[in-house]
């Protein structure tokens, strides 16, 4: 999104609406759309809009300019078209007016830390907001830039949400199941992409020691239950297994080495097993090659 100065012309008689906004091109799309409701805050500019109609309108670009610079760019090109003055604008005030100081953004966010709405003030918000239209439905956005992704990265580096925020997120999903277009959908997002050794360490380091729930497992032998792999799947699990072999088995080696199963897992492990078909059955075993003496 691009930060700048825009300006609203009435073609019929040249009057003129100066605005600034951080989204330069949706800012007049909302001039326009609460000017279509008559709810517009700008009476002057609401009564020319109801007496001239939408298409007498047109809207341009007047410049791109930081966001630090808004308010004063703004205050140029106000000044420069005389527009608070009623026989060539729309303009009511001059934009400093609007300026809010830091320490009183500290206040006001001071003021509303810590602050929950109530289950009755949420009802008459959604209430309020039902059957409102959304703008942005049925479009799509650009693909966002390097630049962004490392501010959201960082803006979100070690924030850690609260319990209550995660039991809550829980509770939510919890039972809800995506449709097979979205599973496709997250499937190709995540299909090719690979974990660094540091996010897997890190991956390991926060599974370590948790055990699942026997309802989880239960779950998870439910979902599984009848599943089989495609051909091609197959294949790929059979060429990834080859590659990891050597180290897979001195891993798994040294975790197990010195290891003792207590009766318990073992009947467990026993009863896992018992009716299935031994991994090398109707196999050729290979004749090994007797030691030099």
């Amino acid at each position: 999104m691009k930060s700048g100065i825009y300006c609203a012309i009435n073609v019929f008689d040249g009057k003129r609406y100066i605005g600034s906004s951080k989204e330069v091109y949706r800012r007049w799309t909302k001039h326009c759309y609460n000017l279509r409701r008559g709810k517009h805050n700008n009476p002057h500019l609401q009564g020319a809009w109801n007496r001239d109609g939408e298409k007498t309108f047109a809207s341009v670009v007047l410049e791109y300019c930081e966001p630090a610079a808004l308010i004063e760019r703004e205050a140029f090109w106000i000044d420069h078209f005389d527009s608070r003055n009623q026989e060539k604008g729309y303009n009511l005030c001059h934009p400093d007016r609007h300026a809010v100081s830091p320490e009183t953004r500290a206040r006001i966010s001071a003021g509303h830390k810590g602050k929950m709405l109530t289950a009755e003030h949420r009802a008459n918000l959604s209430a309020a907001k039902k059957g409102r239209p959304n703008g942005l439905l049925g479009k799509k956005r650009g693909p966002l830039s390097e630049e962004t992704k490392s501010a959201l990265r960082a803006a979100h580096l070690g924030k850690k949400q609260a319990a209550e925020t995660v039991t809550k997120r829980a509770a939510a999903l919890r039972g809800r199941k995506l449709s097979p277009a979205h599973c496709v959908k997250i499937g190709d997002i995540h299909r090719g992409k690979t974990h660094t050794e540091e996010a897997r360490a890190k991956m390991s380091e926060a599974k370590r020691g948790k055990k699942l729930s026997v309802e989880t497992r239960a779950r998870m032998s439910l979902a599984q239950r009848g599943r089989q792999h495609s051909e091609e799947t197959k294949t790929k699990l059979a060429a990834y297994s080859r590659e990891r072999k050597p180290a897979h088995r001195e891993k798994l080696s040294q975790a197990f080495r010195g290891r003792v199963f207590s009766p318990e897992t073992r009947a467990k492990m026993s009863d896992a097993k018992r009716g299935k078909a031994p991994w090398n059955k109707g196999k050729t075993a290979t004749p090994r090659l007797a030691e030099d003496s």
